[in-house]
């Protein structure tokens, strides 16, 4: 059973002393559990037969469990053959902090280690007592009278402060001065928190090294006494003795059987071995049944394992949590694993009293789910068993919760989560660790928040702006509770689309405290950001006062859509001509730009704008008819520009022509327009004649030679306009004339059409 205590030790009763009976008679007693070679494990062990240690234990019938499981011994049972006698003074403590519990098990460890006082071949073990609370006292010195140290043991009696290191000053100058056996050592007990000493530890240390007598300390191990334990292992290592660190209530009788093996080395036990496993640090039942002086006898301790720190841990935690008064808190139970593995079965105690009234566990849909849960109620606690196996994960599961009921408080409660133990077993080798952890009751005193009516906020076009986009959002808060509301904050949720102008999204109420019936205000300023759409904002305040609930109320704020308010300005020459010298127009390319202006709050973003030219004119591909303004994002007096580069088509007339630029951000759109003067191109034209001809006069018969011939004009179009209604004429001189049917003016063919870049022919015939 690997049991992990979850509270500090706390002294919940008072007992009786124990009173001694005789000695002790049939028995076989575990003095210690040695761990040093782990895992295997050195148990020392005595036998004792009619109130006489005796070595007459039968080997065969040694059989050891650990966990109720059964362990092979590994190195068999051995007995010494003599024993030596020891002189030991007992310094127990008895001051204030180990008064109740914590002193009665002192008590019964001290009677135990006396009932271990024998006679031995070469003389008696002899033991003394002394106590310490706010002063130092003697109940017994060096003696072998069993009786004497009993009746000694029962009469100490808790008070005061803690004055140890005296108390040892006293226990080895005991053992020095009236010690008459050779083995010679002091056993102190205590919780290690010297508080009214005239000595100080270097001392007693000094002390104990110039007597050669060791001490050996036992601490009780509290949640915040580490440091002074750490002083209580001083005494041990510095003078050579040892140190057992107790954190179990009931391990102290335990403690002083160990102590009792541990003064002697071992000398005058009986020792055997087993086989463990795991290095997980756990506290363990170990169970030894054995045979000795013809009686089989049963014998049960615990130990803890040592740990290996770098183990993967399974950690049960009862996590914090809050409730208000007269209402359901439930406390999550969580596994955390650092591997994945598996646990067969977890067990816990939880105290139940005030302020927590238990009603059920919850663990539907949780890791308890997969076993099976039980609960009981053991008198003033609640007992809680999940038997699994259940399958971890690693990382944080929540197991099951447990639901409690509240009671009504007069203020806010705190307190630890009264879990006392819990149990756990699991196939693999893991570190065990529990946490438990604070709970809150919490008295809420009720505050009203009034946020008013919703706000509409308008938008005007003809400023680009709204007319209240500044909102000064005013809250009432009420104390409608009996109880004083202290540190009453408001805070404010923005929703997207707003801006908070004030300092802070958190304001303390000026009144302060608010007064049972009265009303506080507090007020927050914020800003309405333009956007493309109406939007209903719906903005938040949460009040809270110090241990008071949150009470929250919201206003509505509707908001109209912005529009941007674009204004454009275009920019081109007013006038472009033809130049016959260059044979083109000037300019050849000219620039369009268009520059948009924003007038509103609302930001224009990837502004479209597109060009409209007239017939006659190119758009260079270098910029899309289609494109945006640059920037992408125009805010208020901002400006977008972008520029088109057009160039002139050759054209037949001179005319006044217009640009237009258009531009939309939304339903905003505008247009920017100019009117632009071209004047016309002229058609241009290469002719080609036909090649020069020589005519013979023939004095003979008085004519030319030859008599006809055929003249031809080649006519091509080098302008970017077509020829219409061309017409060719020939001149002829005065002895040349057209033959007949022919005529001095013709239409070019094709209709007297000629296409930019075509040729075209007409032909007279001539006759001489």
């Amino acid at each position: 059973m690997k049991r992990l205590l979850l509270l500090p030790l706390v002294l919940f009763c008072f007992f009786v002393s124990p009173r001694a009976q005789a000695q002790v008679w049939n028995e076989v007693r575990i003095m210690h559990v040695d761990t040093t070679n782990f895992p295997s494990i050195n148990v020392r062990v005595r036998a004792f037969c009619a109130g006489q240690q005796s070595s007459n234990i039968n080997p065969v019938t040694v059989k050891v469990y650990e966990d109720g499981v059964l362990r092979s011994v590994s190195a068999p049972l051995t007995c010494p053959s003599t024993t030596v006698p020891a002189s030991v003074a007992l310094a127990l403590d008895r001051s204030g902090s180990v008064a109740g519990t914590a002193l009665y098990r002192i008590q019964l460890g001290a009677w135990r280690f006396v009932e271990l006082l024998q006679s031995h071949s070469t003389g008696d073990d002899e033991a003394g007592l002394i106590t310490f609370g706010d002063d130092v006292t003697l109940h017994i010195g060096m003696t072998t009278n069993i009786n004497d140290l009993f009746d000694a043991i029962n009469d100490i009696y808790p008070y005061g402060v803690t004055t140890m290191y005296d108390a040892l000053i006293v226990a080895l100058n005991e053992v020095a001065n009236n010690g008459s056996n050779p083995i010679k050592a002091v056993v102190v007990m205590s919780d290690g928190g010297d508080n009214n000493s005239l000595a100080d530890r270097a001392s007693v240390i000094a002390l104990a090294r110039q007597l050669g007598i060791p001490i050996f300390s036992i601490g009780l191990a509290y949640l915040d006494n580490q440091n002074e334990l750490l002083d209580m292992k001083a005494l041990a290592d510095s003078t050579g003795g040892m140190f057992l660190s107790i954190e179990h209530p009931d391990d102290i009788a335990q403690a002083f059987n160990a102590m009792m093996s541990l003064i002697t080395g071992g000398g005058n036990d009986c020792h055997f071995q087993y086989l463990s496993e795991c290095r997980d640090g756990t506290r363990r039942e170990l169970t030894v049944i054995a045979e000795a002086c013809g009686l089989a006898d049963t014998v049960t301790v615990h130990y803890t394992a040592p740990i290996d720190p770098n183990l993967p841990v399974y950690k049960v935690t009862f996590d914090s949590t809050y409730a208000y008064e007269r209402g359901d808190m439930l406390v999550p139970v969580s596994i955390e694993a650092d591997i994945s593995g598996t646990v067969d079965w977890i067990e816990f105690k939880v105290l139940e009293r005030p302020p927590l009234t238990f009603l059920n566990l919850v663990y539907t849909g949780f890791l308890a789910d997969q076993g099976t849960v039980s609960q009981r109620i053991d008198g003033d606690s609640l007992i809680v068993r999940v038997d699994g196996p259940l399958i971890l994960s690693m990382g944080k599961q929540t197991l099951m919760k447990i639901r409690y009921g509240t009671p009504p408080i007069g203020k806010d409660t705190t307190f630890w989560y009264p879990v006392w133990w819990l149990d756990m077993d699991s196939p693999d080798c893991v570190q065990y660790d529990a946490d438990n952890s604070m709970l809150d009751i919490l008295k809420r005193p009720g505050l009203d928040v009034i946020c008013g009516d919703s706000v509409f906020v308008d938008w005007d076009e003809s400023s680009g702006s709204f007319t209240n986009d500044i909102i000064n959002l005013g809250v009432g808060i009420q104390n409608n509770s009996p109880l004083l509301a202290t540190n009453t904050w408001a805070r404010i949720k923005v929703p997207p689309g707003m801006e908070l102008l004030s300092p802070s999204d958190s304001i303390l109420l000026t009144s302060n405290p608010l007064l049972p019936g009265q009303t506080g205000f507090v007020e927050f300023q914020l800003r309405v950001l333009p956007t493309d759409t109406t939007m209903i904002y719906r903005v938040c305040i949460e009040v809270q006062p110090d241990s008071g609930r949150v009470t929250e109320c919201c206003k509505i704020i509707i908001v109209e859509r912005a529009r941007t308010a674009l204004q454009a300005e275009c920019s081109m020459p007013n006038r472009i001509e033809w130049v016959d010298s260059l044979q083109r127009f000037e300019p050849e390319v000219f620039p369009v730009t268009v520059r948009l202006r924003n007038a509103s709050d609302f930001e224009a973003r990837n502004v479209p704008a597109w060009i409209h030219v007239p017939p006659g004119f190119a758009v260079d591909s270098t910029t899309p008819i289609n494109t945006v303004l640059a920037p992408s994002r125009i805010g208020r007096a901002d400006t977008g520009t972008v520029t088109w580069l057009v160039r002139p088509l050759e054209r037949p007339t001179s005319d006044l022509l217009r640009f237009c630029i258009k531009a939309a951000a939304g339903p905003d759109t505008v247009v920017c327009c100019q009117d632009i003067y071209i004047t016309a191109s002229p058609i241009r034209v290469r002719m080609a004649c036909t090649d020069t001809r020589v005519l013979v006069y023939d004095d003979g018969t008085g004519e030319y030679d030859p008599e006809m011939m055929l003249v031809v004009t080649k006519v091509t179009n080098t302008s970017q306009l077509p020829m219409s209604s061309t017409r060719g004429h020939i001149t002829l001189p005065s002895f040349l004339e057209l033959d007949t049917g022919q005529f001095p003016s013709k239409d070019f063919p094709n209709s007297a059409v000629v296409l930019p870049g075509d040729s075209a022919e007409i032909k007279w015939v001539v006759v001489t």
